[in-house]
């Protein structure tokens, strides 16, 4: 399984745009930064476009479903719910608490 907590040598990314390859979700919002930006090619052009969104817009990311994100970029509900696989949540619901849990560490921070 991929993982974005550990870089290890036996661990490889995915083929470049198959971004159904299961691995483990982020620990934390810089994890999914590094992850992202060490792998470019890994996730579609969709789903980078959602990623773009996501890390522009985590509140919007943690209070919405996944219909409404999709409507708000004009993309499927299909490709959303892909996007979370790809990053190795279960579904949207466990990337939306993902994202939940985010904000809120955020914010008590900036407190």
């Amino acid at each position: 399984m991929r993982s974005f907590a550990a870089t290890s040598e036996s661990r490889r990314a995915p083929e470049p745009g198959n971004a159904s390859v299961a691995c483990d979700p982020p620990e934390d919002m810089a994890a999914l930064i590094r992850w992202v930006l060490s792998n470019p090619t890994t996730l579609s052009k969709v789903s980078m476009r959602i990623t773009r969104f996501a890390l522009e817009h985590p509140a919007e990311i943690a209070m919405s479903n996944g219909r409404r994100v999709a409507g708000l970029l004009d993309v499927s509900p299909s490709s959303v719910t892909r996007f979370a696989a790809a990053l190795g949540f279960q579904n949207y619901a466990e990337l939306r608490r993902f994202f939940q849990r985010e904000v809120l560490k955020a914010r008590q921070t900036r407190d």
